[in-house]
C-alpha cells in the first residue's frame, strides 16, 4: 500500500557530493549499486528506483519455493524494478549497463571455489565475484548502498562511492581488490549495526587455505 510519497518520509538518503555527481551522470552511463543483507535493502532499492534513478535492475537469484520468488519479484516489480535471476546474469547485467541503467547486487554470501577471498570481520571469506566482474568489464561507476533502522517506519539510507582506478584489467587480482574495496565498507556498517545484518547466511562455509 505505499507509495513514494511514504518511502520518502520513512527513508533519509545521506548522500555525498561525489555521488550527487553521479546520480547526475546517471542518465548519460550505467551505475553500479552493491549492497549486503543488513536492515531493510528493499526499502532502499525502491526509493532509488522512484526518486533518484531512470531505470533500475537488480540481479537476483531465483527462490526455490515458487510462491516466495514470485511474491520477491512482483515486489520489486511494482516500483519499476527489472528483475534479472542470477544464472546466466552477466549477459543480461551487461545488456543493462550498456542501457544506462542502474544496476543492484547483494555480493555478501559465500562464494566457494570460485569467489575470491578478503577480508571480513576478522577472518578471511569467499565473496562472490559478480560485481567486481561486472564493474571491470563495464567500467561504470560503482556505489555502495546500505539502508539502516532508526525508528519505527524510520531510516537512514546511505550512499558512498566505490573508488576505483578506471584503469584496472579484468583479472582475478583486481576483482579481489574491487570485492575487498566495497565489502570493506559493508563491514563498517555491520559494526555499528550488528542487530541488523541477516547472520544465516554462512558467510565462512568455504574454508580459507591460505594465499
Amino acid at each position: 500500500s505505499w507509495d513514494v510519497d511514504d518511502l520518502e518520509k520513512m527513508v533519509r538518503i545521506e548522500k555525498t557530493p561525489a555521488i550527487d555527481a553521479i546520480v547526475e551522470a546517471s542518465q548519460g552511463q550505467g551505475t553500479i549499486l552493491v549492497s549486503g543483507h543488513l536492515g531493510n535493502w528493499e526499502i532502499a532499492i525502491a526509493l532509488l528506483a522512484s526518486k533518484y534513478f531512470d531505470g533500475v535492475s537488480v540481479i537476483q537469484a531465483r527462490q526455490r519455493n515458487f510462491i516466495l520468488d514470485k511474491y520477491i519479484a512482483d515486489m520489486r516489480r511494482r516500483w519499476g524494478i527489472e528483475i534479472i535471476y542470477s544464472r546466466g546474469a552477466v549477459k543480461h547485467a551487461l545488456t543493462s549497463i550498456s542501457r544506462k541503467r542502474l544496476l543492484g547486487l547483494l555480493p555478501d554470501q559465500d562464494g566457494g571455489k570460485r569467489g575470491v577471498f578478503v577480508p571480513f570481520l576478522g577472518r578471511m571469506a569467499s565473496t562472490q565475484v559478480g560485481a567486481a566482474t561486472l564493474h571491470l568489464r563495464s567500467r561504470s561507476s560503482m556505489i555502495f548502498g546500505g539502508c539502516v533502522r532508526i525508528g519505527q517506519f524510520k531510516y537512514r539510507g546511505f550512499l558512498i562511492p566505490v573508488n576505483i582506478d578506471s584503469s584496472l584489467k579484468l583479472n582475478r587480482e583486481n576483482v579481489q581488490s574491487v570485492t575487498a574495496k566495497f565489502t570493506a565498507e559493508l563491514e563498517q556498517l555491520i559494526r555499528q549495526y550488528p542487530e541488523q545484518y541477516l547472520w544465516m547466511h554462512r558467510r565462512w562455509k568455504t574454508p580459507f587455505l591460505g594465499p
